[in-house]
């Protein structure tokens, strides 16, 4: 086992710029393990925000600093404050959108509907609503996978992305991955968040039904649905990430034309909590590309 995980590490290594050995990557492994708290959204300093009613569906929102548009993202069970960190960084320079997925955080689970191309719609209610029309957008995990699926139905409203931790088959998942400890740490702390935001807190058993039966079935794209993305797109991967498989990630990149492949040394699938500087170095990097 450890011969075949030396080789693994041997591969990244020489595939990826800035994976390292798996003897080179030991001192940085213990902060993979970590989930630090991040900050609250500071709805205080937000130009506007609330809920909005989009058809079937209501979703909070806030929007923060001025400049090119940008749409965050968050993963599943999360919430719109999970990128707190990066609303910070973004903000001096760009006008910056959070939303709760339907069903997550200050947004109420109004529909047993949970699927990617749901999530892209409501995406797209929500730039009307705000009279926003081409962004940029940055995805976690589930919000990865939402941007990617927005570039496929509705390109004309994405202005690049910047897609980390996504899989785009069921097969790109690392088997029993949602098994760590940490994952299990995630989704704790993400109930407790529900039961302090969510308007209808009791909804958690509806929205953990969701999400699973989605997560069985979605996605499992053709690659070559992906082949005809035209979006300038960065596809970004953690060293240590307990759920998405490497290999995957980079036959990702490998099958959007034009992308980027970024790799974020030392963390894993919870990166934006784990080294907010590191990520958010990487995000602000792709959205200054031309």
């Amino acid at each position: 086992m450890l011969t075949r995980r030396r080789a693994l590490a041997g591969v990244l290594a020489a595939s990826v710029p800035g994976m390292v050995s798996a003897e080179q990557g030991a001192p940085r492994r213990a902060r993979s393990l970590t989930l630090p708290e991040v900050p609250a959204l500071d709805l205080g300093r937000a130009t506007r925000h609330g809920s909005v009613q989009l058809g079937a569906v209501r979703l909070f929102f806030a929007q923060f600093g001025e400049g090119e548009p940008v749409l965050l993202l968050h993963g599943g069970f999360g919430h719109s404050g999970h990128w707190s960190r990066q609303v910070e960084a973004l903000s001096g320079r760009y006008h910056v959108t959070v939303v709760d997925t339907r069903g997550h955080g200050r947004s109420p689970v109004d529909t047993k509907l949970f699927g990617f191309p749901a999530f892209a719609a409501d995406a797209v209610a929500l730039l009307d609503h705000l009279g926003l029309g081409k962004v940029a957008v940055a995805g976690w995990s589930d919000g990865a996978i939402t941007a990617l699926q927005l570039a496929m139905l509705r390109p004309e409203r994405v202005a690049r992305i910047f897609a980390f931790g996504a899989n785009t088959t069921l097969d790109g998942l690392v088997p029993g991955g949602s098994r760590t400890p940490l994952f299990a740490q995630y989704v704790a702390r993400c109930r407790r968040d529900y039961r302090a935001l969510s308007p209808h807190p009791e909804r958690w058993p509806d929205l953990a039904a969701g999400l699973g039966a989605m997560w069985r079935r979605e996605p499992n794209w053709p690659w070559r649905r992906l082949a005809a993305i035209r979006v300038p797109v960065t596809v970004a991967m953690a060293e240590f990430d307990e759920i998405i498989r490497p290999d995957h990630a980079r036959r990702i990149a490998a099958a959007i034309p034009g992308s980027r492949l970024v790799a974020l040394t030392g963390l894993s699938h919870f990166a934006p909590m784990q080294d907010p500087d590191s990520f958010n170095a990487a995000l602000l990097t792709s959205l200054a590309a031309t």
